[in-house]
């Protein structure tokens, strides 16, 4: 767990930056970041307690390659930042802090969004669009007719319009599954991506759910309109078992080709969680699996 996300430099270990994420400050008693200097501070509240991907993408209206660093916050809040780190030596100064911090989108942009869990996949889509692409997490607030299902989130990384405003449909897309309410809620984690024909667009996403459901989400149509939610689970597993981590993907062996007559993939994941206290004293059975 970190209060921020920091960026070092390998070669000295000097700090090179520090982000603090907006979706954490908070005057209230026992959060934000004020909480760090109560002298009986424990682990509570959380901060930004997942790891960020590091990838370039071309971003802007000019499509320039940029360098960029897009994390979630975990078990510490319902939000995911977007930060440009092409040029190391200058993301720290304060004159360029605006060109630094791309966007934030947290709960307050969609309520759908919980604790975001496991590390967003930044990819390039079939419409010609840059993003990132993570699941829902647990612990959204939503109480419509979608709240409480496993959801996977599509954030363009140009992010908001001119009035900084999140647009469901034009910056962003959600993609709701059929398991869970806002009686019993799930959620989606960590994805994974698969670009089918070899053309440097993803075209497949695989992800896993707190219900122990593997889902596979279509993104091969050229624009969002083709990309329909799953009628149903690829793999349908037990709430006692669900899937937190993201499945590795990889072509089918030569054997279970032949014996199942075509070319697939294989997908592997296991289940169980480390989300809670009570998960340290779990000694249920967790399996893991492969499906063709």
């Amino acid at each position: 767990m970190a209060a921020c996300c920091t960026v070092f430099d390998v070669a000295t270990g000097v700090e090179k930056m520090a982000y603090l994420p907006a979706a954490l400050f908070s005057s209230a008693a026992g959060k934000g970041y004020h909480a760090l200097t109560d002298p009986d501070y424990g682990h509570s509240p959380l901060y930004v307690d997942e790891t960020p991907t590091l990838s370039d993408a071309q971003i802007g209206p000019e499509g320039d390659w940029r360098t960029l660093l897009v994390g979630g916050l975990g078990r510490g809040g319902r939000g995911v930042f977007a930060l440009d780190v092409t040029e190391p030596d200058e993301v720290a100064m304060k004159s360029k802090a605006s060109q630094t911090v791309l966007w934030e989108f947290n709960k307050d942009d969609d309520d759908h969004l919980g604790l975001t869990y496991g590390q967003p996949v930044i990819t390039y889509l079939n419409d010609k669009k840059w993003a990132a692409i993570f699941g829902n997490g647990i612990g959204g607030s939503s109480d419509d007719s979608t709240g409480g299902k496993a959801q996977l989130f599509i954030v363009y990384l140009d992010g908001p319009g001119a009035d900084g405003v999140w647009d469901l449909g034009i910056d962003y897309h959600r993609i709701t599954t059929s398991e869970g309410s806002t009686i019993e809620r799930n959620g989606l984690f960590a994805p994974k991506v698969v670009d089918v024909d070899g053309n440097g667009t993803t075209d497949l996403v695989y992800a896993g759910d707190l219900f122990g459901n593997l889902w596979r989400f279509d993104l091969s149509g050229l624009n969002s309109t083709h990309w329909p939610p799953p009628d149903r689970p690829l793999f349908v597993g037990s709430k006692t078992r669900p899937i937190t981590s993201p499945p590795l993907i990889t072509s089918t062996p030569k054997l279970v080709s032949e014996l199942a007559g075509e070319r697939g993939r294989m997908i592997f994941f296991g289940t169980g969680r480390f989300l809670v206290d009570g998960d340290k004293t779990d000694i249920g059975k967790q399996h893991y699996y492969g499906v063709f």
